[in-house]
């Protein structure tokens, strides 16, 4: 496993990623979040098997379904998706960086068993580019 990746997600992508039945990780974040940024710098550094979807909740009109979907409520939070889109694992109150960066990497575990369960080749988080 490398260094986890990611991405500003584009509803293209997203939707694409769903259509494929790739599992994936949101991570919704805020640009004014400071805890945020922090945590944004240390995922190159984490290991995770799936992509991770970097969704900016200022842009509430793009991504408003989702957010009211996975109930999303307070930024940083992660959601894992399994093949199918259905929300597996989510964070509850970020409580600050290390808490948030420990529930990330308990997602990639998680996103592991995911991904190995595949009968295709999963995608690995060395495909996405930032």
């Amino acid at each position: 496993m490398t260094g986890s990746s990611s991405d500003d997600a584009g509803l293209g992508q997203f939707a694409q990623r769903l259509k494929n039945q790739a599992p994936q990780l949101l991570f919704f974040l805020s640009k004014s979040c400071t805890t945020c940024a922090a945590i944004e710098r240390k995922l190159p550094d984490i290991p995770c098997p799936v992509p991770v979807t970097r969704i900016k909740a200022d842009a509430d009109s793009v991504w408003a379904p989702e957010m009211l979907n996975y109930q999303v409520e307070r930024v940083p939070c992660f959601v894992l998706l399994d093949r199918e889109g259905r929300a597996v694992a989510k964070t509850g109150e970020p409580l600050g960086v290390e808490h948030m960066t420990a529930s990330f990497q308990a997602c990639a575990r998680l996103a592991a068993r995911l991904a190995g369960g595949s009968s295709s080749s999963s995608s690995s988080s060395s495909n996405n580019k930032r």
